[in-house]
């Protein structure tokens, strides 16, 4: 396997026994990687890769995946793999399988209660390297429910233990402070993001059909269904626009709905595509779709990048991340949550328009600037791993300085 990426693999190794807990199935990604298969999620290889370019660095390396298809136990170039159906509100198996290994340290990608009160308790060094965001409002059952698990959340991340807790991107970062999490304990991390071409924008004329894509979980509250029902809705879209759905979940609800509605000519359903097709059906798109309920626990979904670095403007749900990185009428038209109404009115109102479209597209590199953030995901991993806290106080600073604007 290609180690493309990263460290010196001639420095000393470190005396730990170094695991990665996660829901992505490591075995299941290192088996694609290895027969040349094309990525499905952005960075997909990058993280792998990373991954097993540590293992000459520590004295034994892990990962334990927690939504496995089967349960295992494997090794793949001499790195042990272990995969545990989750069941989350009976932890003991998971607890047990990481009893067993004896790690010293782990870097914790899923925020599992039950995992940090047990590192804390046993002292196991830990790194939470989360890309999550939590309800912070709301008084729905569900969302109340949410809200006490978050400040419980927040509770055991501010024990004095723990030096930092890092989150995908600076809106989820302030999502952690909202929830309770103190402000000087938190990092932002990134993904290696490309740099944006200068390009002009792109235009959409009346004689054409509007071009709409979605890629994603086909699931409720990413809002797919949203976006169907919004093209139900509407007479004028079904005559003037095309719907485009990648991804996987619940196919046959979506198959479903799209029959009902009398959708079958308007809207391609594709499965789930490579990384390489997503860039591309960004930029045949005219408009991308990332429509995600508030109670879903959004991280910063990578399609919103490709959309702007294709210079393609998204149509996104006010979802609070999206909210705090994103401007409505900035490469970006922004519509409540669950509402295929204003979802139908937004895109009625751009095939009416076409110059107004011009505009939106023309403003995606300044929508795009919004997102970018230095510190990447392998480099947070990397000065943990060797204590570098003069690294980690240095950009904690640029982080605290980016809060204390957005107040």
């Amino acid at each position: 396997m290609p180690r493309t990426w990263f460290a010196n693999e001639s420095e000393p190794a470190i005396p730990m026994r170094l695991m990665f807990i996660q829901t992505g199935d490591v075995r299941e990604a290192y088996d694609l990687r290895a027969s040349g298969a094309p990525e499905t999620r952005s960075q997909q290889w990058y993280s792998v890769d990373y991954f097993f370019s540590l293992k000459p660095r520590v004295s034994a390396l892990a990962a334990l995946c927690l939504k496995p298809e089967v349960s295992y136990r494997d090794t793949r170039d001499g790195v042990d793999l272990f995969g545990i159906r989750t069941d989350w509100r009976d932890p003991g198996p998971i607890l047990e399988q990481v009893r067993a290994w004896k790690p010293t340290h782990v870097v914790l990608r899923t925020p599992f209660p039950a995992l940090v009160a047990e590192f804390q308790k046993s002292g196991i060094a830990f790194l939470p390297m989360l890309a999550d965001s939590f309800p912070t409002s709301g008084l729905s059952p569900n969302q109340i429910r949410g809200r006490f698990r978050a400040r419980r959340l927040a509770h055991s991340l501010n024990h004095n233990t723990l030096p930092v807790v890092a989150n995908h991107n600076v809106a989820s970062c302030k999502n952690l402070v909202e929830m309770g999490v103190h402000p000087e304990k938190i990092l932002p991390w990134e993904w290696p993001l490309a740099d944006r071409p200068e390009r002009p924008a792109k235009a959409f004329s009346a004689s054409e059909k509007l071009r709409v894509s979605y890629v994603g979980a086909i699931i409720e509250t990413k809002g797919v269904f949203d976006l169907v029902n919004a093209f139900c809705k509407s007479d004028l879209l079904k005559q003037r626009a095309h719907l485009t759905i990648a991804g996987k979940g619940e196919t046959q609800r979506l198959s479903r709905l799209i029959d009902s509605c009398g959708l079958v000519s308007i809207v391609d359903y594709r499965g789930l595509i490579s990384v390489d097709e997503v860039k591309r059906l960004n930029q045949e798109s005219h408009i991308s779709c990332v429509l995600s309920h508030h109670r879903y626990p959004e991280g910063l979904p990578k399609t919103l990048r490709e959309g702007l670095i294709a210079g393609t403007p998204l149509l996104v749900s006010d979802h609070p991340i999206f909210s705090a990185l994103l401007l409505d009428g900035e490469g970006t038209r922004m519509v409540p949550e669950r509402s295929p109404e204003a979802i139908a009115s937004v895109l009625e109102n751009i095939v009416r328009h076409p110059t107004l479209y011009r505009r939106l597209s023309g403003s995606t590199g300044a929508a795009y600037d919004r997102l970018r953030w230095d510190v990447l995901w392998h480099e947070v991993i990397d000065h943990w791993l060797v204590s570098d806290w003069e690294w980690f106080s240095r950009h904690r600073d640029r982080w605290l300085q980016r809060l204390s604007e957005a107040h």
